[in-house]
């Protein structure tokens, strides 16, 4: 449905990248993050739909500093593990969708709006990691200040039960 409406409709690029914006917003997502997905199906006619249709949304950015937002995003959620693993496949068409796509990325890869993107989205990842370990740290150390309560019931424990034992 989607590609139908990418190949068809001019200007559909930023209707479609609203829609996954609110998407990802209602579902605590990440923009395409369930199109980059259905790449780990093993279903050849999807990847190839999903490669028609991002190659189409590529086509449409027209600008490029859309377009190298775009590859940005899809890279941040992994999009050239994937085809990497889809390029050992037989299927021409998908071989086909693939090279269309790395000549985007190449005329891209050098676009600073695209560089700014990809490390705009490595500082996020970053960010959200940084923030896990530290709600980790503090776990650890909520967990140590137990443990030191513990060890002090524990002595005192031990000092009275060698005062009863005395007595």
């Amino acid at each position: 449905m989607f590609l139908h409406f990418a190949n068809n409709i001019h200007d559909c690029y930023d209707k479609i990248e609203k829609a996954a914006i609110d998407f990802a917003r209602e579902t605590e997502s990440i923009p395409f993050q369930s199109l980059i997905q259905g790449f780990g199906y093993n279903d050849a006619a999807m990847a190839l739909t999903l490669l028609k249709f991002i190659n189409q949304m590529i086509y449409n950015a027209e600008e490029e500093t859309k377009q190298g937002k775009f590859i940005a995003k899809l890279e941040s959620l992994g999009i050239f593990d994937l085809l990497k693993r889809w390029s050992e496949t037989d299927n021409e068409d998908i071989h086909g969708q693939i090279e269309v796509f790395n000549i985007y990325m190449k005329k891209l890869s050098g676009n600073i709006e695209y560089q700014l993107e990809v490390y705009k989205n490595r500082n996020q990842d970053l960010d959200l990691h940084s923030k896990v370990l530290e709600r980790k740290v503090e776990y650890y150390r909520e967990q140590q200040a137990m443990f030191k309560v513990m060890m002090n019931d524990l002595e005192n424990y031990r000092i009275k039960a060698n005062m009863s034992k005395e007595m």
